[in-house]
Protein backbone atom coordinates (compact mmCIF):
# COMPACT_ATOMS: atom_id res chain seq x y z
CA UNK A 1 0.00 0.00 0.00
CA UNK A 2 1.56 3.33 -1.10
CA UNK A 3 1.47 6.56 0.90
CA UNK A 4 -1.25 8.13 -1.21
CA UNK A 5 -3.62 5.20 -0.71
CA UNK A 6 -2.84 5.17 3.02
CA UNK A 7 -3.62 8.89 3.26
CA UNK A 8 -6.90 8.46 1.42
CA UNK A 9 -7.96 5.66 3.73
CA UNK A 10 -7.09 7.75 6.78
CA UNK A 11 -9.08 10.67 5.39
CA UNK A 12 -12.08 8.45 4.71
CA UNK A 13 -11.93 6.96 8.19
CA UNK A 14 -11.71 10.38 9.77
CA UNK A 15 -14.64 11.49 7.66
CA UNK A 16 -16.71 8.53 8.81
CA UNK A 17 -15.89 9.16 12.46
CA UNK A 18 -15.89 12.96 12.52
CA UNK A 19 -18.18 14.20 9.76
CA UNK A 20 -19.97 17.53 10.34
CA UNK A 21 -23.28 15.70 10.59
CA UNK A 22 -21.90 13.33 13.21
CA UNK A 23 -20.27 16.13 15.17
CA UNK A 24 -23.55 18.06 15.34
CA UNK A 25 -25.63 15.08 16.45
CA UNK A 26 -26.60 14.21 19.96
CA UNK A 27 -24.19 11.75 21.67
CA UNK A 28 -26.54 8.80 21.28
CA UNK A 29 -26.98 9.55 17.55
CA UNK A 30 -23.33 9.89 16.60
CA UNK A 31 -21.76 7.36 14.29
CA UNK A 32 -19.16 5.01 15.69
CA UNK A 33 -17.09 1.99 14.76
CA UNK A 34 -19.24 -1.13 14.38
CA UNK A 35 -16.83 -3.60 12.84
CA UNK A 36 -14.56 -4.45 9.95
CA UNK A 37 -13.64 -7.38 7.74
CA UNK A 38 -11.04 -8.16 5.11
CA UNK A 39 -11.18 -10.37 2.01
CA UNK A 40 -9.14 -11.07 -1.10
CA UNK A 41 -10.34 -9.94 -4.50
CA UNK A 42 -9.30 -10.87 -8.01
CA UNK A 43 -6.43 -9.39 -10.06
CA UNK A 44 -4.24 -8.73 -7.03
CA UNK A 45 -6.68 -6.53 -5.14
CA UNK A 46 -7.88 -6.83 -1.56
CA UNK A 47 -10.86 -5.28 0.20
CA UNK A 48 -11.04 -3.84 3.71
CA UNK A 49 -14.58 -3.05 4.83
CA UNK A 50 -15.07 -0.49 7.58
CA UNK A 51 -18.54 -0.39 9.17
CA UNK A 52 -19.92 2.56 11.12
CA UNK A 53 -23.31 2.86 12.77
CA UNK A 54 -25.62 5.59 14.04
CA UNK A 55 -26.69 4.18 17.33
CA UNK A 56 -30.10 5.88 17.44
CA UNK A 57 -31.69 4.06 14.49
CA UNK A 58 -29.33 1.36 13.18
CA UNK A 59 -28.39 3.35 10.09
CA UNK A 60 -24.80 3.95 9.17
CA UNK A 61 -22.20 3.55 6.44
CA UNK A 62 -20.27 0.80 4.71
CA UNK A 63 -16.86 1.89 3.41
CA UNK A 64 -14.98 -0.48 1.10
CA UNK A 65 -11.25 0.17 0.59
CA UNK A 66 -10.17 -1.70 -2.54
CA UNK A 67 -6.37 -1.63 -2.84
CA UNK A 68 -3.93 -3.29 -5.22
CA UNK A 69 -0.53 -2.43 -6.65
CA UNK A 70 -0.18 1.32 -7.12
CA UNK A 71 -3.85 2.16 -7.10
CA UNK A 72 -7.12 1.72 -5.31
CA UNK A 73 -10.64 2.95 -4.74
CA UNK A 74 -12.90 3.74 -1.80
CA UNK A 75 -16.66 3.10 -1.99
CA UNK A 76 -18.91 4.61 0.66
CA UNK A 77 -22.67 4.21 0.96
CA UNK A 78 -25.43 4.46 3.51
CA UNK A 79 -26.48 1.12 4.94
CA UNK A 80 -28.22 -0.60 7.80
CA UNK A 81 -25.44 -1.25 10.31
CA UNK A 82 -25.81 -2.56 13.84
CA UNK A 83 -23.77 -4.81 16.08
CA UNK A 84 -25.91 -7.71 14.83
CA UNK A 85 -26.30 -7.10 11.09
CA UNK A 86 -25.06 -5.28 7.99
CA UNK A 87 -27.31 -4.63 4.98
CA UNK A 88 -25.98 -2.58 2.04
CA UNK A 89 -27.29 -2.35 -1.52
CA UNK A 90 -24.37 -1.45 -3.80
CA UNK A 91 -26.47 -1.45 -6.97
CA UNK A 92 -24.48 -2.67 -9.96
CA UNK A 93 -21.47 -3.08 -7.70
CA UNK A 94 -23.09 -5.86 -5.65
CA UNK A 95 -24.48 -6.27 -2.14
CA UNK A 96 -23.57 -6.96 1.47
CA UNK A 97 -26.08 -8.91 3.56
CA UNK A 98 -24.50 -10.18 6.77
CA UNK A 99 -25.33 -11.25 10.30
CA UNK A 100 -22.74 -11.10 13.04
CA UNK A 101 -22.18 -14.40 14.86
CA UNK A 102 -20.35 -13.90 18.17
CA UNK A 103 -17.91 -16.56 19.33
CA UNK A 104 -18.48 -15.87 23.01
CA UNK A 105 -14.79 -15.09 23.43
CA UNK A 106 -12.71 -11.95 23.80
CA UNK A 107 -9.90 -11.30 21.33
CA UNK A 108 -6.96 -8.90 21.32
CA UNK A 109 -5.22 -7.28 18.34
CA UNK A 110 -2.29 -4.88 18.16
CA UNK A 111 -1.43 -2.13 15.72
CA UNK A 112 1.94 -1.87 13.98
CA UNK A 113 2.93 1.09 16.14
CA UNK A 114 1.49 0.34 19.60
CA UNK A 115 2.30 -2.80 21.60
CA UNK A 116 -0.76 -2.27 23.81
CA UNK A 117 -3.48 -4.70 22.62
CA UNK A 118 -7.07 -3.68 21.97
CA UNK A 119 -9.63 -6.18 23.21
CA UNK A 120 -13.01 -6.81 21.57
CA UNK A 121 -15.75 -9.43 21.34
CA UNK A 122 -14.66 -11.95 18.69
CA UNK A 123 -16.89 -13.46 16.04
CA UNK A 124 -17.55 -13.59 12.33
CA UNK A 125 -19.95 -12.20 9.73
CA UNK A 126 -22.07 -14.73 7.85
CA UNK A 127 -24.26 -14.25 4.79
CA UNK A 128 -23.52 -12.72 1.38
CA UNK A 129 -20.72 -10.47 0.17
CA UNK A 130 -20.63 -9.69 -3.55
CA UNK A 131 -18.48 -6.96 -5.07
CA UNK A 132 -18.11 -6.35 -8.81
CA UNK A 133 -15.63 -3.62 -9.69
CA UNK A 134 -16.51 -1.43 -12.65
CA UNK A 135 -15.05 -2.46 -16.00
CA UNK A 136 -14.18 -5.82 -14.42
CA UNK A 137 -11.04 -4.58 -12.68
CA UNK A 138 -11.70 -6.83 -9.67
CA UNK A 139 -14.34 -9.09 -8.11
CA UNK A 140 -14.84 -10.62 -4.68
CA UNK A 141 -17.38 -12.85 -2.98
CA UNK A 142 -17.65 -14.58 0.38
CA UNK A 143 -20.21 -16.10 2.71
CA UNK A 144 -18.17 -15.90 5.91
CA UNK A 145 -15.49 -13.45 7.09
CA UNK A 146 -14.04 -12.86 10.59
CA UNK A 147 -14.42 -9.58 12.43
CA UNK A 148 -11.05 -7.80 12.46
CA UNK A 149 -9.73 -4.49 13.76
CA UNK A 150 -5.96 -4.93 13.32
CA UNK A 151 -5.75 -3.36 9.82
CA UNK A 152 -7.61 -0.29 11.00
CA UNK A 153 -5.35 0.07 14.03
CA UNK A 154 -2.26 -0.10 11.81
CA UNK A 155 -3.64 2.45 9.34
CA UNK A 156 -3.92 4.92 12.22
CA UNK A 157 -0.14 4.70 12.67
CA UNK A 158 0.40 6.80 9.57
CA UNK A 159 3.28 6.61 7.17
CA UNK A 160 6.12 7.77 9.40
CA UNK A 161 8.26 10.88 9.09
CA UNK A 162 9.53 12.68 6.05
CA UNK A 163 7.63 13.66 2.94
CA UNK A 164 6.32 17.04 1.91
CA UNK A 165 7.60 19.63 -0.50
CA UNK A 166 9.96 22.57 -0.53
CA UNK A 167 9.05 25.48 -2.79
CA UNK A 168 11.42 28.16 -4.12
CA UNK A 169 12.30 29.88 -7.38
CA UNK A 170 15.96 28.85 -6.98
CA UNK A 171 15.19 25.12 -7.00
CA UNK A 172 15.93 23.03 -10.11
CA UNK A 173 12.88 20.83 -9.65
CA UNK A 174 9.30 21.40 -10.72
CA UNK A 175 5.80 20.44 -9.66
CA UNK A 176 2.87 20.37 -12.06
CA UNK A 177 -0.66 20.31 -10.68
CA UNK A 178 -3.68 19.55 -12.84
CA UNK A 179 -7.22 19.82 -11.52
CA UNK A 180 -10.87 19.96 -12.50
CA UNK A 181 -13.89 20.65 -10.33
CA UNK A 182 -17.48 19.98 -11.25
CA UNK A 183 -20.78 19.07 -9.65
CA UNK A 184 -20.50 15.43 -10.69
CA UNK A 185 -16.76 14.82 -10.44
CA UNK A 186 -13.48 16.08 -9.02
CA UNK A 187 -10.13 15.31 -10.57
CA UNK A 188 -6.53 16.06 -9.60
CA UNK A 189 -3.05 15.12 -10.76
CA UNK A 190 0.33 16.11 -9.31
CA UNK A 191 3.69 15.28 -10.86
CA UNK A 192 7.12 16.13 -9.44
CA UNK A 193 10.69 15.97 -10.70
CA UNK A 194 13.52 17.23 -8.48
CA UNK A 195 15.69 18.24 -11.44
CA UNK A 196 15.48 18.17 -15.23
CA UNK A 197 15.76 14.60 -16.44
CA UNK A 198 15.11 13.07 -12.99
CA UNK A 199 12.43 10.42 -12.66
CA UNK A 200 8.92 11.73 -12.29
CA UNK A 201 6.64 10.80 -9.38
CA UNK A 202 2.89 11.18 -9.73
CA UNK A 203 -0.33 10.84 -7.82
CA UNK A 204 -3.82 11.21 -9.28
CA UNK A 205 -7.27 11.10 -7.71
CA UNK A 206 -10.85 11.36 -8.85
CA UNK A 207 -14.09 11.59 -6.91
CA UNK A 208 -17.63 10.92 -8.09
CA UNK A 209 -21.04 9.65 -7.02
CA UNK A 210 -22.85 6.80 -8.77
CA UNK A 211 -26.18 5.25 -7.81
CA UNK A 212 -25.95 6.54 -4.24
CA UNK A 213 -22.35 5.39 -3.77
CA UNK A 214 -19.53 7.90 -3.22
CA UNK A 215 -16.37 6.73 -5.01
CA UNK A 216 -12.78 7.91 -4.56
CA UNK A 217 -10.13 6.52 -6.88
CA UNK A 218 -6.36 6.96 -6.69
CA UNK A 219 -3.26 6.01 -8.65
CA UNK A 220 0.38 6.74 -7.80
CA UNK A 221 3.78 5.76 -9.12
CA UNK A 222 6.96 6.86 -10.87
CA UNK A 223 7.92 7.32 -14.51
CA UNK A 224 11.17 7.92 -16.42
CA UNK A 225 12.60 11.44 -16.49
CA UNK A 226 11.68 11.77 -20.15
CA UNK A 227 7.98 11.73 -19.17
CA UNK A 228 8.11 15.27 -17.70
CA UNK A 229 10.13 17.87 -19.57
CA UNK A 230 10.28 21.57 -18.62
CA UNK A 231 12.48 24.57 -19.29
CA UNK A 232 14.46 26.27 -16.45
CA UNK A 233 12.11 29.27 -16.33
CA UNK A 234 9.01 27.04 -16.30
CA UNK A 235 7.50 28.89 -19.21
CA UNK A 236 6.62 25.59 -20.90
CA UNK A 237 6.40 21.94 -19.93
CA UNK A 238 5.45 18.69 -21.64
CA UNK A 239 3.92 15.67 -19.93
CA UNK A 240 4.15 12.42 -21.92
CA UNK A 241 4.17 9.51 -19.41
CA UNK A 242 3.69 5.76 -19.97
CA UNK A 243 0.83 3.62 -18.62
CA UNK A 244 -1.43 4.08 -16.74
CA UNK A 245 -1.40 7.26 -18.84
CA UNK A 246 -2.09 7.67 -22.53
CA UNK A 247 -1.56 10.64 -24.80
CA UNK A 248 0.31 13.80 -23.80
CA UNK A 249 -0.27 17.42 -22.80
CA UNK A 250 1.65 20.69 -22.86
CA UNK A 251 1.75 23.67 -20.50
CA UNK A 252 2.11 27.20 -21.96
CA UNK A 253 2.45 29.83 -19.22
CA UNK A 254 1.90 32.85 -21.51
CA UNK A 255 -1.17 31.42 -23.22
CA UNK A 256 -4.74 32.46 -22.24
CA UNK A 257 -6.08 30.47 -19.29
CA UNK A 258 -8.29 28.28 -21.48
CA UNK A 259 -5.29 27.32 -23.66
CA UNK A 260 -2.59 27.12 -21.02
CA UNK A 261 -2.95 23.34 -20.65
CA UNK A 262 -3.69 21.48 -23.90
CA UNK A 263 -3.46 17.97 -25.27
CA UNK A 264 -5.09 14.53 -25.15
CA UNK A 265 -3.56 13.20 -21.92
CA UNK A 266 -5.70 10.61 -20.08
CA UNK A 267 -5.26 8.14 -17.22
CA UNK A 268 -6.69 4.78 -16.17
CA UNK A 269 -8.03 4.53 -12.61
CA UNK A 270 -9.22 1.28 -11.05
CA UNK A 271 -12.76 0.90 -12.37
CA UNK A 272 -12.65 3.98 -14.61
CA UNK A 273 -10.35 4.01 -17.63
CA UNK A 274 -9.33 6.73 -20.07
CA UNK A 275 -10.22 9.68 -17.81
CA UNK A 276 -9.25 12.94 -19.61
CA UNK A 277 -6.56 15.04 -17.91
CA UNK A 278 -6.69 17.91 -20.37
CA UNK A 279 -9.45 19.92 -21.98
CA UNK A 280 -11.43 23.12 -21.63
CA UNK A 281 -12.50 22.42 -18.02
CA UNK A 282 -9.08 21.30 -16.79
CA UNK A 283 -6.57 23.79 -15.35
CA UNK A 284 -2.87 23.44 -14.54
CA UNK A 285 -0.16 25.23 -12.56
CA UNK A 286 3.63 24.88 -12.65
CA UNK A 287 6.06 25.96 -9.89
CA UNK A 288 9.62 25.25 -8.79
CA UNK A 289 9.61 22.60 -6.06
CA UNK A 290 11.58 19.79 -4.43
CA UNK A 291 9.75 16.67 -3.33
CA UNK A 292 11.26 15.44 -0.06
CA UNK A 293 11.75 11.68 0.50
Amino acid sequence: MGPLIRILICMALLGALASPAAAAAEPEEREGFAGAFHLKASNGYSILAFLSERRSDGQGFVNLFVVGGEGGAIYSTRAKVTAEEVRADLGRLGEIDLDFVPSGMRKAERSACDPQPVKFDAGHYQGTIEFRGEEGYTRASATRVPLVIGPLLSIACGGGGGGGETLGSNLPGARLRVFARGQARRLSLQVNANRPGARMSFEATTQERRDGVDIFRAVEGVAPGSAFDYDPLLSTATLDPPAPFSGSARFHRKAPAANRWTGNLAIDFPGRSNVPLAGSKVRAGLVHAHLNP
